[in-house]
């Protein structure tokens, strides 16, 4: 065997992870302007040159780069950690594949994708791929693609992550990078995607000199993307520019569920660069199998009730054979069969006999375990128990970020003591921690999302989720959280600081703005986009819709400057935009007064937007009147005079 697939996990890779994703180690650097959201002008910038050091002892080159905003998006980021374990012992034939083409392949080969269904554990393969390339040298960065969370299921930060992380990684791009990354930002945080990968990436690359030994990039799961697939497309268009046009050894891994966008992508540059093809689909069943075998096997010997499982010799091969050459499948078994041992028997005789009709064996497991752990005899039986389950499962795949059982309480009022036994019981399909209020709770993995949200997949309608009434209760629930947000949200004693004087800025976001704000602040638009009305079909008894459009109403006339506020101190302000816009397409032509002030919104950040990511308290004082606006906050109503603060002249009018 290759003694590339002997390395094993060094002891150091917590904390060499936390560096790639920006995170400081305890005791040294307190905060980032990545943390503090700040906005970074051209004046910033330059500022980080003049001393070779700032106040907190980072170099310059440091702080520059951890002005970038960047995801953490390595394939050791603690959300990939469950996720990604691979046995050894297990796919060495596919690993070996992949080290020929990383280190043996031509440049003229130097993009590979490999394609498999999903649960046939890609993720896990590339994951594992990444580790054995980081710890010989040669991996330059890996961005992790997770469907549900906000800054990995898009591409808005993939160049920006992909530079920072090479800059950690490579010695020879690392000065090339920080030039660029100085020059990037003096045009602001927030570019479009073919400047990130023109400035962040492609010239770095055409820059460097004097690499001999392959670096490579490990991009996992795009089709877990959810952006445009125009967006996604670029990216991939970008990528093989890069590999094309640039000296630099660079090969790229990309895995992918079949798809046409990243075909069609890739194709198109058939002519300049070679694709090395490999899908798991190809591999031999037997090899697959086997590979099951062995991780059923070592699963099972963890059990302590192992020893009743020694007269049946041949199970872990059954079960493998089940498992229909899905990962996913037998990794949710064992959790089923390990979470409640004293059940062991009994739950195993469920997966063996788990054979519904016209389902998929993956299927008839979610089915089964979730039939198992939440009867429907006692959801049938309780209609309270049964809207909590509901809501909760409802959470599961509509989420657009992760959240903790306390943020849920404060979203959408199901306690905590009600929704933690609940999402206990789902253990074996969700992460989750059971001891921590706090901690943020997510699907195991994509198929489970699919099949609560498909009516072919999950036959019995009291676990099958109605993805527009979810997102109308999340939605209710956003809105009314911002409507108790209020002026100057971080409690700053002079509110017309500019963002980057204000020392403490991270701090006070995180105290006056708790989780359950800031995800209100983010995703209430999201989810009102893909929210029922009034008059849908699916608007049955129950469903939240109804108070939608008078919770917009009240929210657009008295609370929506406050709500631009926050996201200036959050960092934020890119979604402004896109969220006013969704508030007048879901009111249609109706409710012209309402509409009005959602459109005086915009034109106000089309004026003013630059000034109110630098002081965020300036959208109050930039709200130059416009025909139309009507507001129903007194607070906002107060004459404003002439104010002359810090040199700026702004002349106000009535709000």
């Amino acid at each position: 065997m290759n003694d590339f697939l002997r390395v094993d996990l060094s002891p150091d890779e917590k904390t060499e992870s936390a560096a790639l994703s920006g995170k400081a180690p305890e005791g040294e650097i307190e905060e980032t302007m990545e943390e503090t959201g700040q906005a970074t002008t051209g004046d910033d910038v330059n500022s980080m040159n003049s001393d070779s050091e700032n106040d907190s002892g980072m170099d310059v080159d440091d702080t520059i780069l951890e002005a970038l905003p960047h995801a953490d998006a390595d394939y050791r980021a603690p959300i990939h950690t469950l996720r990604n374990y691979v046995l050894s012992g297990t796919r060495l034939e596919l690993l070996e594949d992949l080290h020929t083409w990383a280190y043996d392949s031509p440049s003229s080969r130097s993009i590979c994708i490999l394609n498999g269904a999903l649960g046939t554990g890609k993720s896990s393969i590339a994951s594992n791929f990444a580790r054995l390339l980081r710890d010989n040298g040669h991996l330059g960065a890996s961005f992790f693609f997770v469907r549900g969370v906000d800054n990995l299921a898009s591409t808005k930060l993939f160049f920006p992550t992909l530079a920072y992380q090479l800059s950690h990684t490579q010695n020879a791009l690392r000065p090339h990078i920080v030039a660029a990354v100085q020059d990037y930002l003096k045009l602001g945080r927030a570019q479009d995607i073919e400047h990130q990968g023109e400035h962040l990436l492609r010239r770095p690359l055409l820059a460097a000199q004097g690499q001999d030994a392959p670096v490579v990039i490990v991009i996992d799961a795009v089709d877990e993307c959810a952006d445009d697939s125009s967006d996604l497309s670029t990216v991939l268009r970008l990528l093989l520019t890069c590999v094309c046009e640039v000296t630099f050894p660079l090969r790229i891994l990309l895995t992918s569920v079949p798809e046409r966008i990243v075909d069609t992508s890739l194709s198109s540059h058939a002519s300049a660069v070679t694709l090395r093809r490999l899908s798991l689909h190809n591999l031999s069943r037997d090899s697959i199998n086997r590979d099951l075998a062995i991780f059923i096997r070592d699963r099972l010997s963890r059990m302590s009730s192992s020893k009743d499982l020694a007269e049946q010799p041949d199970l872990a091969d059954r079960l493998a054979l089940r498992a229909d050459g899905l990962f996913v499948y037998a990794r949710a078994a064992m959790d089923f069969l390990h979470d409640k041992q004293d059940e062991l028997e009994q739950r195993l005789d469920l997966i063996l006999s788990a054979t519904p009709s016209g389902l998929g064996t993956l299927d008839a497991l979610y089915l089964t375990i979730l039939e198992h752990v939440i009867p429907p005899a006692r959801m049938e039986q309780q209609p309270t128990f049964r809207a909590s389950v509901q809501s909760i499962l409802g959470c599961i795949p509509v989420l657009r970020d992760p959240i903790s059982p306390r943020t849920l309480e404060s979203l959408i009022h199901i306690p905590c003591k009600d929704s933690l036994p609940i999402l206990h019981q789902l253990r074996c399909t969700i992460l989750v921690n059971r001891n921590d209020l706090d901690e943020p709770f997510r699907p195991g993995h994509a198929t489970f999302v699919q099949f609560l949200l498909s009516s072919a997949r999950c036959p019995n309608r009291l676990y099958l989720v109605d993805a527009k009434r979810q997102n109308a209760q999340l939605a209710e629930g956003c809105l009314r959280v911002l409507l108790t947000l209020d002026r100057n949200i971080c409690r700053l004693q002079e509110p017309s600081m500019r963002k980057a004087d204000v020392v403490d800025l991270a701090e006070r976001v995180r105290t006056h703005v708790p989780p359950h704000a800031q995800y209100a602040c983010l995703h209430w638009a999201v989810h009102l986009r893909g929210a029922c009305k009034v008059g849908d079909a699916h608007s049955v008894k129950g469903c939240r819709c109804g108070e939608l459009v008078d919770l917009l109403k009240t929210w657009a006339t008295t609370k929506m400057l406050v709500w631009l506020e926050t996201l200036g101190y959050l960092g934020r302000l890119d979604l402004a935009v896109s969220g006013l816009t969704a508030g007048c397409d879901y009111l249609g032509t109706r409710h012209s007064k309402t509409r009005s002030a959602l459109e005086q919104g915009l034109r106000l950040l089309s004026d003013h937007l630059h000034e109110i990511e630098a002081c965020p308290d300036d959208v109050y004082l930039c709200g130059i009147r416009q025909d139309g606006y009507n507001s129903d906050d007194e607070e906002l109503k107060r004459p404003l005079a002439q104010v002359n603060r810090k040199g700026k002249n702004l002349k106000i009018g009535l709000f």
